[in-house]
């Protein structure tokens, strides 16, 4: 996962995206489990345990510029990435081994994930209040510090009817 700005935007101001947590914000992250610890499909060498703090990181967030465009797109470098809870999920009609994540539930803005072999669950994940983050236009966030709930769900829960993440949790 790498966390940029959807649109281009001249200024270079990285703050317009910037917030800090004030209470536990719910977000997701997929990869696979196993003996109870959580591996992001990205960047599989970091392990999540369940309900422990991870180290806090200096988010990094850089500029560059589109010369065919002539616009400076943001781009997180290092942080704990994530999906809001808004985004939405279905599978990708024209890959079958991938899925689509919908910024906000708007299904003319998303992005294709791949490969199902390392992504057999959807972790929940808190970033914790106080913490920094950054959020985007379609709903990819990267923050300072994070935390594996313990919770996941099979990815086969997604199917071709769009749900959002957040849903997925809910018990029926």
């Amino acid at each position: 996962m790498c966390w940029v700005t959807n649109k281009g935007i001249t200024d270079k101001n990285a703050y317009k995206y910037y917030n800090v947590a004030d209470k536990d914000i719910f977000v997701y992250k997929f990869g696979y489990v196993n003996n109870n610890i959580f591996h992001p499909s990205c960047y599989s060498e970091f392990e999540y345990e369940a309900n422990v703090s991870n180290n806090k990181v200096d988010i990094k967030v850089l500029s560059f510029r589109n010369e065919l465009e002539e616009l400076y797109y943001l781009y997180a470098e290092e942080g704990y990435h994530s999906y809001s809870e808004e985004c939405s999920l279905t599978l990708d009609e024209y890959a079958h081994d991938a899925f689509r994540i919908w910024a906000n539930s708007k299904l003319n803005n998303y992005k294709r994930i791949f490969d199902y072999s390392q992504q057999k669950h959807i972790g929940k994940f808190i970033i914790p209040k106080g913490t920094e983050y950054y959020e985007n236009e379609v709903g990819e966030i990267v923050s300072s510090n994070i935390i594996w709930t313990g919770q996941i769900k099979d990815t086969y829960l997604i199917n071709d009817e769009p749900i959002k993440i957040k849903d997925i949790f809910i018990e029926p």
